[in-house]
């Protein structure tokens, strides 16, 4: 799930990081506005897309290295003296218990939020001018009222108040995230270009629009739920924008150089590293090879008869797919005592070589943590349940696996542990 997230966010950071420096000083709004809320799904959807065919297409590229850091095992470990105190065998790290808080507190945001926009909704203020799904609130006694309407309305056509909507759930799981809030301010304020746009036909139209905004600007405050005509800090960029000329066509070629950051993506999601962990090298390779997290294999370390995981076919399987096998591996890891005493935390790494008939062998740790850790991983892959052979024309063959197991142990825990230990 965290993995998922990481990998989310980045994409956002990305995908915006294209808009602010390629498409957003354009007045293609609406296409402007197509792209940042297809970007938010998009951004969610590819890091659960796994093309087989780009997997071979991409089996030896350094795309599999720079996903590497991102799929290691994490095992959150606490501190308790019997398993009845795991609540579930559900074991949260401090960074879970921060998210899981910033989540709550952006909740709370939200739900106020919400309240306070049912409120105002239910009277009417003086200055009054803005829209929420359907519902439109325009003070009909103030200057220039018949074309605040007209505004909000395009508005309530165009459902912008569903984008907004959208952003405070995305608000919601990636809090922690700025870019989402530079992302909802820049949906907003592309949302009123659309509105100022569409009512404004000619230069003198538009000039008189700006006078309007300028003399209604502070007269009102604004709601973050709400389309909102005079939402102060949109003000310049939007005269600025209904008065600037229009881009050229062959300006629309910038949505185009967005392609190649898409298939990127899609190519970083479909490279899961973990199913082909770069740990077996041809006999023809130089002895210390250097591997993505700088990890020596010296030559001694090649296995015979270990078909090069870049050559099979289908790659061997636990039961239930991988993140059955991460899931299993979380569970049943057995966190020794005298790691949990000493407060040892970090990553160590394990190969092991999937046999013809499932099983694994030649299981070893060739980065300790020590303590006790490294054992409590083999011991734990001994125990694994059969998996699917991999397969090379049809035929079972060995394939050579690696696993990084990330131990985390908060100071907390650690301080509680030791001063159980002292007391006894």
């Amino acid at each position: 799930m965290m993995n998922y997230l990481i990998i989310a966010n980045i994409y956002l950071i990305l995908f915006y990081g294209f808009y602010r420096f390629f498409l957003a000083r354009e007045t293609f709004f609406q296409l402007n506005r197509i792209y940042l809320v297809g970007t938010v799904f998009l951004s969610f959807i590819f890091p659960l897309i796994h093309l087989e065919w780009l997997q071979n297409a991409f089996g030896s590229s350094t795309v599999f290295v720079a996903r590497s850091s991102l799929d290691a095992v994490t095992i959150d470990m606490t501190v308790n003296n019997t398993p009845s105190d795991t609540m579930g065998d559900i074991h949260i790290s401090i960074l879970g218990y921060i998210y899981i808080s910033g989540f709550l507190v952006q909740l709370a945001l939200l739900i106020r939020k919400l309240v306070q926009l049912r409120r105002r909704l239910k009277t009417n203020n003086r200055g009054d001018a803005y829209s929420f799904m359907h519902m439109i609130k325009v003070d009909d006694g103030q200057e220039g009222s018949p074309t605040v309407l007209r505004h909000e309305l395009v508005h309530v056509q165009q459902l912008h108040t569903l984008d907004v909507l959208l952003l405070e759930v995305v608000k919601l799981f990636n809090w922690f995230n700025p870019v989402v809030y530079w992302l909802t301010n820049s949906l907003k304020l592309t949302h009123e270009y659309i509105a100022d746009e569409a009512i404004n036909a000619s230069r003198d139209d538009k000039i008189t629009y700006a006078e309007l905004l300028i003399s209604r600007t502070f007269s009102v405050s604004s709601s973050v739920l709400t389309n909102n005509f005079l939402n102060q800090s949109f003000i310049k960029s939007r005269i600025v924008m209904l008065l600037k000329d229009k881009s050229k066509r062959p300006a629309l070629l910038k949505y185009v150089l967005a392609v190649p950051l898409f298939a990127a993506m899609l190519i970083f999601s479909s490279a899961k590293v973990s199913d082909k962990e770069l740990t077996h090298v041809n006999a023809d390779q130089k002895e210390g090879l250097k591997l993505p997290n700088g990890w020596e294999m010296k030559q001694d370390s090649i296995k015979k008869n270990v078909v090069d995981f870049n050559k099979v076919e289908k790659q061997p399987e636990f039961p239930g797919g991988l993140h059955a096998f991460y899931k299993w591996v979380g569970e049943h890891y057995k966190y020794p005592a005298e790691a949990k005493k000493n407060g040892i935390a970090g990553t160590l790494h394990v190969r092991f070589i999937v046999e013809l008939d499932g099983s694994l062998s030649e299981i070893e740790v060739y980065k300790d943590l020590g303590s006790g850790t490294g054992e409590a991983a083999i011991e734990l892959l001994e125990a694994s349940p059969k998996w699917a052979p991999g397969l090379v024309d049809g035929k079972p063959v060995r394939v050579s696996y690696s696993l990084p197991i990330k131990l985390n142990l908060s100071k907390s825990k650690q301080k509680e542990q030791v001063s159980q230990t002292a007391a006894n």
